[in-house]
């Protein structure tokens, strides 16, 4: 009757309390969840400060890197200026007189009074100079300039075979008849009489011009 089925309903409610006094409460869940939370947020701190370790480190490794390097590169330089250095010629040397010489060549027969001793033409406005019986022939460098700065490959005056007279002129001749100061400086063999076109010998380095069978 009535007294079994509260009989009943107590034992279900005794075992029910029971089986709740191992679980935890609202207040043990808040708990832990606070305590999960305090773990990841150490958790991601330590990883955000092994992340900044190892950036630093990275940062520290391309400094130093940086530096070897710019060490090498003074070293590098300082080596190249040791060897330039012993390749200079001493003060006073030969290569130092034959380049005063050149440079007062130069400097003499830019001024536009003489080219080897000869009169030269009167120049414009322009620095180009005017022949008088030839007008529209106007170049702005004289022989003597053209030869010092180095042209033709230093084979202008070479050995050669002409198909126009039949004869072989020999360039170390025909300079002869030419002013010596044209070739004052000059290395002969290599800069007027070399029976190669050399490009480095012109004043800009490069090739240019035609052959003998293009100008006869």
């Amino acid at each position: 009757g009535r007294s079994t089925c509260r009989r009943k309903v107590c034992a279900r409610m005794a075992k029910r309390r029971e089986r709740n006094k191992g679980a935890a409460g609202p207040s043990a869940r808040r708990s832990k969840r606070i305590k999960t939370n305090d773990e990841k947020a150490a958790k991601e701190k330590k990883r955000k400060e092994e992340e900044q370790q190892q950036r630093e480190e990275e940062e520290r490794q391309r400094r130093e890197e940086a530096q070897e390097r710019r060490k090498q590169a003074a070293a590098a330089a300082a080596s190249r200026k040791s060897k330039e250095a012993q390749k200079k010629p001493k003060k006073g040397g030969k290569n130092s007189v034959s380049r005063k010489k050149k440079k007062k060549s130069k400097e003499k027969s830019s001024s536009g009074l003489s080219d080897g001793g000869m009169l030269l033409p009167s120049r414009n406005k322009h620095g180009e100079l005017v022949f008088k019986d030839h007008p529209e022939f106007r170049p702005n460098l004289t022989p003597q300039q053209v030869l010092q700065a180095g042209a033709f490959g230093g084979s202008y005056f070479r050995t050669i075979r002409s198909s126009v007279t039949g004869t072989t002129l020999k360039g170390a001749s025909q300079i002869k008849e030419f002013p010596k100061d044209w070739f004052e400086g000059l290395d002969i063999k290599k800069q007027v009489c070399s029976s190669v076109y050399d490009p480095s010998v012109n004043r800009y380095g490069v090739r240019c011009g035609g052959g003998l069978d293009m100008w006869e």
